[in-house]
């Protein structure tokens, strides 16, 4: 703690007890030395904006192995467009590099703050706890401590954090593909392409201010300032149409400056979800089922637990649950402990319809919706078979998928017609009114790639099914492949497919990541982008349905003390009604981040408060 009073209310501009610089050091401080800092030592000047980080080794670290890191951190911050009072550009970082700890035994870094970060530096200098890893990083939500490895990308992000940015613009909860900055996800390692010219975002764009509910394609500004967008990792198509006039693509159709436009233009890195609702713990993939204003989902529960869905070695039962507000209301159990697959249900006439293979077939049941569902109707078929179920202008139409052959038929009323298709896994199906036909999703193995998704578009009449034209999810040169059961959904704002997939994995019951996957007018006429995140990890493929003017999607989660339970978004067609636009870090950094952070400090640690 360092022993300190000043009075500042009587501050002169050029005063030792002034911060000329607003580095959120004293000009005193800076031309004759406090505590610990010594000007001539550390060159800090007070008409220059000073950055001083305490970097505290782990063991295996050394200060050669991050020398290079620090170089290459102070030439970042020399080059931020920022004049300061001395003529200089930039802002000038001051590394003080401190030994391994004695204490050290490898915790973590938020409670080892008090240990590791010195008190004589805190107020003055900014810390990291910098492990011998190229990787990791996080914000201790401190504004003077953080861990990291040595990548020079994931320090500056972090310290960023303790200047006060957050991954969006600053004043939005947003994120946006116009805010340019190394505090986004999207350019945390590379900007324009090049990983050399990572940023924080000069504000170029703040101006505007876009809304994914209704995005105007033609912007104010040069294609030159634009062009980044149409590299990674949003791959939008950008055109010049004057010296100051630039159409992007938002909506991925190949059509430019279009007019209030519906698109998620913020999944560079992912589809955004938000648990805004959990269900109990279940066994296998929900199904969500939209019926009027009532939002339901049908789940498979058992206490086996460590599978990717049901089999008839461990079978489950289905189970009935209602959304009502914030509420999960369970409507109880459908049948016996006979479902040996995924679920499959739709609503058909006001009714819920449910199938799933069984230990000795498949079964497909029909349940009034009352306060709690009554069977109707019960079809059973002998054979070995999973079940998909899909609405159509002629009425409900069930797809088996033969375990032993991987045929696929389609059943419709009482005419059964072949599709000449074999699939690995069960096959996602939805009727697509664009087109007017029905379309199959299946999976198969071409070649070296196993696991391939191809949606196959097919004619149907009540006496006969004709084969269409068909699309390898994700393209000729990349497919998307899975080891488990796609969900096929049609898009009604663009009239396309969407397919919802578990990654592939050998181990099909492994936990991994479930994947958008869009269809599109541009690149390979897909774009696939994951659900959540690295860490939104289930054993099973998620589902979707539209409800409420939004995608609602479900997928079960893996992981703690709410391994299994099913986690439900209700906005996941990650189109907000937010604001979309850009912020000036580099200003905010020099004229408020750096004094504010550190002023934070001072107030929690030091005796003199009231600094600001």
């Amino acid at each position: 703690m360092i022993p300190f009073a000043l009075a500042l209310a009587t501050a002169l501009p050029t005063s030792d007890y002034a911060d000329d610089d607003r580095d959120g050091l004293l000009n005193g401080w800076e031309r004759r030395g406090f505590g610990p800092l010594k000007p001539i030592e550390h060159g800090c000047k007070p008409d220059r904006a000073d950055f001083i980080v305490c970097l505290r080794i782990r063991p295996g670290m050394t200060p050669e192995l991050i020398q290079p890191t620090l170089d290459r951190m102070k030439k970042f911050y020399a080059e931020m467009p920022y004049t300061n009072l001395d003529g200089s550009k930039g802002l000038n970082f001051i590394p003080i590099v401190l030994p391994p700890h004695p204490n050290d035994k490898g915790q973590g870094y938020i409670e080892f703050y008090e240990e590791a970060m010195p008190k004589e530096w805190r107020g003055l200098a900014r810390g990291i706890l910098v492990g011998n890893s190229p990787g990791g990083g996080g914000q201790a939500n401190r504004p003077d401590w953080a861990g990291t490895g040595y990548n020079w990308f994931t320090m500056v992000h972090e310290l960023g954090h303790q200047l006060g940015l957050p991954h969006s613009p600053l004043g939005s909860n947003l994120g946006s593909p116009l805010h340019g900055s190394l505090m986004n996800y999207d350019y945390s390692y590379q900007f324009d392409g090049d990983p050399e010219r990572v940023r924080f975002s000069p504000g170029t764009f703040a101006s505007l201010k876009l809304r994914e509910t209704a995005l105007e394609e033609v912007l104010p500004f040069p294609a030159a300032q634009l062009s980044f967008l149409s590299k990674r990792p949003h791959y939008f198509e950008v055109k010049g149409l004057g010296p100051k006039s630039t159409s992007v693509d938002w909506n991925r159709n190949g059509i430019h400056g279009e007019s209030k436009v519906r698109a998620n233009i913020n999944d560079g890195y992912s589809v955004e979800l938000r648990a805004d609702l959990k269900a109990p713990k279940v066994m296998g993939a929900p199904m969500l089922v939209a019926t009027g204003k009532r939002l339901l989902m049908v789940a498979p529960i058992s206490p086996t637990t460590d599978i990717t869905s049901p089999t008839a070695e461990k079978p489950a039962t289905a189970h009935l649950f209602a959304f009502e507000g914030k509420k999960v209301v369970e409507l109880g159990p459908l049948g016996s402990a006979n479902v040996a697959s995924d679920l499959s249900a739709v609503s058909d006439g006001g009714n819920l319809v449910v199938a799933h293979a069984t230990p000795s077939g498949w079964l497909r049941c029909t349940y009034s919706l009352g306060d709690k569902p009554a069977l109707v109707k019960k079809d059973e078929g002998a054979e070995a078979a999973d079940p998909t179920l899909a609405n159509t202008p002629l009425g409900l139409v069930t797809l088996l998928c033969e375990r032993n052959s991987g045929n696929v038929v389609v059943l419709l009323a009482d005419k059964t017609f072949e599709t000449g298709l074999a699939s690995t896994k069960p096959v996602g199906a939805v009727w697509n009114p664009a087109k007017k036909t029905l379309g199959i999703a299946i999976v198969e193995d071409k070649g070296t790639q196993v696991g391939r998704i191809r949606v196959v578009d097919f004619t149907l009449t009540p006496n006969s099914l004709t084969a269409g034209t068909s699309v390898t999810v994700g393209g000729e040169k990349s497919p998307g492949l899975t080891s488990n059961r796609p969900i096929l959904l049609f898009d009604h704002d663009t009239a396309t497919y969407k397919v919802i997939v578990k990654g592939f994995y050998k181990d099909p019951h492994q936990n991994g990541l479930n994947y958008m996957c869009r269809q599109i007018g541009t690149r390979e006429g897909w774009w696939i982008k994951m659900l959540g995140n690295e860490w939104a990890l289930s054993r099973s493929v998620g589902s979707a349905v539209e409800f409420g003017g939004d995608l609602v999607y479900a997928y079960r989660w893996h992981g703690g003390p709410e391994d299994n339970s099913v986690w439900v978004s209700l906005r996941s067609s990650g189109i907000e009604k937010g604001v979309i636009t850009d912020f000036d870090e580099v200003k905010f950094i020099f004229e408020r981040g750096l004094r504010e952070s550190l002023n934070a400090v001072r107030n929690e640690q030091w005796p003199t408060k009231n600094w600001k």
